[in-house]
């Protein structure tokens, strides 16, 4: 019974999604979206169950986007990172796919769902949990690399210039700002814990590698699709 009542729910929720955000910003947009918010959400289900991880499939929340319940185990900082870059990964794809098909056929109408898609991306890396940054800004902040909060500047530098294209209000941008401090807080209370012997279960932390192969990924699925969005305008 479990899984007919959940793929009832998941149905009925992409039916509101749709129906909500066409009201707002028509139907033609909202299915450009929910297909780049699906190819997202594989993206992070594919690597997740590569890793053995439960998956629940992608449920779509209206106003808000899409989540994928998927059992990260929240020790294991290296695959807690790669599942979540994976989404945007599988966005940069996408994106890639949308624009040269337009730049091929000179079609605007696909070159504007690619900035549609890169956009959606885009803003699932800015380094804020929930959001796929925040995740893995929270892998980099506890590698085994002592000097890790190096890995902050490029990470806000990106999100500086992401909120700065998108035309983020003041207001918005301290928001932002507080929950950064929030979450930053959160974490060296945490680390601290872990010095002290306070956590159940101690974190598998990146090494240096894992670090730079971290940070590599995330940068250079910023720049594209910063690049994209700068293309497609």
């Amino acid at each position: 019974m479990g899984q007919p009542n959940s793929a009832m729910k998941k149905l009925i929720l992409t039916l509101v999604a749709f129906v909500v955000w066409s009201a707002l910003i028509g139907w033609k947009v909202t299915l450009i979206a929910m297909s780049g918010l699906w190819i997202h959400g594989m993206g992070h289900i594919l690597v997740a169950r590569h890793y053995g991880m439960k998956t629940s499939g992608i449920y779509f929340i209206p106003l808000l986007g899409a989540v994928e319940p998927i059992g990260i185990e929240q020790d294991n900082l290296w695959q807690m990172a790669m599942v979540s870059l994976a989404g945007p990964f599988a966005g940069v794809i996408n994106t890639a796919l949308l624009y040269g098909i337009g730049y091929v056929i000179n079609s605007e109408v696909a070159i504007a769902a690619a900035g549609v898609v890169a956009v959606i991306n885009l803003f699932n890396l800015i380094p804020l949990s929930p959001l796929d940054g925040g995740r893995a800004m929270q892998a980099l902040m506890v590698s085994a690399f002592q000097k890790a909060w190096v890995g902050m500047i490029p990470l806000a530098i990106i999100c500086f210039a992401f909120l700065r294209i998108i035309g983020v209000s003041p207001i918005m941008f301290i928001f932002l700002s507080v929950i950064a401090v929030v979450q930053i807080k959160k974490e060296m209370d945490t680390q601290q814990a872990e010095e002290e012997g306070k956590l159940q279960t101690p974190r598998i932390r990146l090494n240096l590698r894992e670090f730079l192969y971290v940070m590599g990924i995330y940068t250079t699925l910023t720049i594209v699709l910063l690049e994209f969005i700068i293309l497609s305008s």
